[in-house]
């Protein structure tokens, strides 16, 4: 795939944003919008989106559409490891379903939309498929960190019955495995 690649890992999930859509319909714009506030929207998103997945951002693709629009930066950027794509000779859409049909792994992609089109073409391939509202709600959950165990003293297991190792060695016999102890 050209433009971005959606190569999904093997345990790892991985969004699919149409940022407009999701935009609108959390309300954070309304209407035919232009200029400083689709910039301020854009942004608000974004750095929802690093908050929340702070060193897993490269999971997250965020599309927008892009056709006469000024105000964009050249080509697409990264926004702290989060891929942003403005989609300027085709349709946000468009790109997005692109993407949703050339991936690699369909299941571990999750379409943020709910334009029927995309939810479609996600539910085709089986992709996952997440609606706006509740997506940028869940954002506000905390992220947990794995918690990984402090180390303990390793000890020597109690041996439950005397017998065992006798019964181990009948069984087994001496082992000569080259090693001198």
């Amino acid at each position: 795939m050209e433009r971005a690649e959606v190569v999904v890992g093997v345990w790892l999930l991985f969004y699919l944003i149409d940022g407009y859509n999701l935009l609108h319909r959390v309300g954070l714009l309304s209407g035919r919008t232009v200029g400083a506030q689709l910039q301020w929207a854009r942004r608000r998103l974004l750095e929802k989106l690093r908050d929340h997945y702070r060193e897993e951002a490269y999971r997250v693709t965020v599309v927008f559409d892009a056709r006469n629009a000024p105000d964009l930066p050249e080509g697409d950027t990264n926004f702290h490891g989060i891929e942003v794509l403005f989609a300027r000779e085709e349709s946000a859409d468009d790109l997005i379903e692109a993407m949703i049909r050339e991936t690699d792994r369909p299941s571990q992609l999750t379409v943020v939309s709910d334009d029927n089109r995309l939810r479609e073409a996600a539910r085709r391939r089986k992709c996952r498929i997440r609606d706006c509202v509740s997506y940028f709600a869940s954002l506000d959950d905390d992220r947990q960190a794995p918690t990984i165990a402090e180390p303990q003293e390793a000890t020597k297991p109690e041996q439950k019955d005397p017998g065992e190792t006798e019964r181990w060695l009948k069984e087994f016999g001496e082992v000569d495995d080259g090693w001198e102890y």
